[in-house]
Parts: C-alpha cells; structure tokens; sequence
C-alpha cells in the first residue's frame, strides 16, 4: 500500500494498493471531525472492508453508498481530535486496505 498525502496542499491525502487498482481519496476533516472517502470501485460486496475501518476505534463510518462499480465513499466521524484522526486512519487504511479488498 502506498500513501501521497497532498492534505495541506490541495486537502486531501491518497491511499491506494500497490497494484494502483483501488484508490481512497480521504478529504481533509471538517472541525467537527467528518471525513468524506471518495472510493474508485464498489463498496457493494466489500462491506466487510467498510466495517472493517469502523472497528479502528477512533472513527465511526455512519454512511456508504456505492454509485456504481467505480465509484463509491463513505462517510467516517472521527471519535478524537479530527487531525489525529486523520493521521492514524492515513497510517491504518493501507492495511485494512491489504486485508479487505
């Protein structure tokens, strides 16, 4: 899994597998600690990877919704200070990435 944050510069960090297949877009948090993950493939049929990162402790994922099979988010409330959030699911992502899809 690789990681191009672009978070200060354009607000939004990139996480992606190494094959380049599946990609998040994480989009800076809000200051009440929303998260909007824009998605390049179904969450219909990963929903186990979607309930995956609400296990992380730290965030909640209270909505998904898949557009079509490319192109689906989420929506992920941070259960701490939003910028801490953000920097632990950056580090945690790739791996329930790895795992799940």
């Amino acid at each position: 899994m690789e990681t191009t944050t672009n978070l200060k510069e354009r607000g939004f960090a990139t996480i992606y597998t190494p094959d380049g297949r599946q990609r998040i877009w994480l989009h800076r948090p809000t200051p009440e600690g929303s998260i909007h993950a824009s998605c390049n493939f179904a969450l219909a049929g990963h929903y186990d990877f979607v309930d995956a990162v609400d296990t992380l402790g730290y965030v909640s994922v209270y909505s998904a919704l898949t557009y079509d099979n490319d192109y689906s988010s989420m929506n992920i409330s941070c259960l701490m200070n939003p910028a801490e959030c953000m920097e632990r699911l950056m580090e945690d992502l790739p791996k329930v990435m790895e795992e799940w899809l």
